[in-house]
């Protein structure tokens, strides 16, 4: 028979004499650390568990696609039959990374003292936010925690791709334009200084665009660097500037859903993240108010973030969730359209599902025309960039071949 393990407990109580007294002791369970200090004559009033130093911040970070694959392996394992701290304990054996491995082992030993999951999760917010929390909770208390994690696994599966698609229709284009700028540069700052010392030797007048561009060139070459970590400065303001308002987070958030097609595509993925999360949430139980807000908190969006704010209050007071959303503005007709069908016909998590569907087929219909408007755009500009500086660097021998 193996021996138990014993684990340190932090107490707090008040001894005989009415003194409030607080210590650590050495005990297999909670209940036997009471049981204990109770034979002592102490009235306990808080005896907790010391946990393991959760340094996960400092160390390589939990990233969300480590959580989407635990959600997936614990669905998979708790489907199969075994019970919640089994399965911690196998995933804890299987799992590589250092970090996930520490969070999955303090999971377990919650568990196995006793606490429900849930429980668990809920020191570790940066990895699992309310929304996950309140789902696993929500599959605890109706007894089918396997089916919500199956659930969730999807859910994350589905807004992992999602993401995934928005962040290359962001990225793509500015990683050509960033070795654009870089091509450019380089040819200003080594390739044109060598054409400048050959037409030092013409000794005749140089074309005013072959002039124009020897001073681009000397200019990059005197003060590129200090430029560049001047504008890395600015940029780096503006960012903390606008991350410590929450004004200014929602005023770019609106000026981004402006633009054209970029602003379409942030619209649809923001719609279909609002519309899988609260479908989710809804067919978990979650009351109404408390899905609309984690649905808002989801969209990525604080624009639709603040009018969930207002949608769940109004749908607190009765209204209808179809009239609530049409008095933003902020939904097309067709989700429109479709929830008040849902709400009429008691099909509401079923037309939200096909809202979001059809949101992230838009999506991806709009990354692959974004990819293949911008791609020979930029070749483009870069194409008449490098073509620019060559025609000004060769214009002065043209000049003296024809004289010649």
């Amino acid at each position: 028979m193996m021996e138990p393990r014993h684990y340190p407990f932090q107490w707090t109580g008040i001894d005989a004499q009415g003194q409030v007294k607080s210590g650590i002791i050495v005990s297999d369970s909670r209940l036997h650390a009471l049981v204990t200090l109770d034979t002592q004559g102490l009235k306990v009033t808080r005896v907790q568990r010391q946990r393991r130093p959760l340094s996960l911040r400092y160390k390589e970070p939990v990233k969300s696609s480590d959580i989407m694959v635990f959600s997936r392996q614990i669905a998979n394992l708790l489907q199969a039959g075994i019970p919640v701290a089994d399965a911690l304990s196998i995933l804890e054996m299987c799992t590589e990374k250092n970090t996930m491995r520490e969070l999955v082992a303090t999971l377990k030993d919650d568990v196995t003292e006793g606490a429900a999951l849930s429980e668990g999760l809920v020191r570790f917010p940066e990895q699992f936010d309310s929304l996950y929390v309140n789902l696993v909770a929500a599959g605890e208390q109706s007894g089918t925690l396997d089916l919500m994690l199956e659930r969730l696994a999807i859910y994350q599966e589905t807004r992992g791709d999602l993401n995934a698609r928005v962040k290359k229709a962001l990225t793509y284009p500015l990683t050509v334009l960033i070795i654009a700028v870089a091509v450019t540069a380089i040819l200003l700052v080594k390739v044109v200084p060598q054409f400048a010392g050959t037409f030092a030797d013409f000794g005749a007048e140089l074309p005013a665009f072959t002039r124009q561009v020897l001073a681009l060139a000397d200019a990059t070459g005197q003060y590129g660097v200090a430029a560049l970590l001047i504008l890395m400065v600015i940029a780096m303001t503006l960012s903390q500037l606008v991350k410590r308002s929450e004004k200014r987070m929602a005023a770019l958030d609106r000026l981004l859903l402006t633009l054209p097609i970029l602003g379409r595509l942030l619209r649809d993925a923001s719609l279909a993240r609002f519309c899988s999360t609260l479908a989710t949430t809804l067919k978990a139980g979650i009351p109404a108010m408390e899905a609309i807000l984690a649905a808002g908190g989801a969209s990525g969006n604080r624009v639709y973030q603040l009018a969930c704010i207002t949608i769940a209050r109004q749908v607190g007071d009765g209204l209808r969730l179809t009239n609530a959303i049409r008095a933003t503005g902020l939904f097309p007709v067709m989700i429109v359209q479709l929830i008040h069908v849902g709400e009429e016909s008691g099909t509401l998590e079923s037309m939200l599902e096909k809202c979001a569907t059809s949101l992230e087929q838009s999506v991806n219909t709009l990354v692959d025309n974004l990819t293949s408007l911008i791609e020979p755009l930029i070749m483009s500009v870069l194409g008449v960039i490098i073509g620019s500086l060559m025609l000004a660097m060769y214009l002065p021998v043209f000049r003296l071949g024809a004289v010649l």
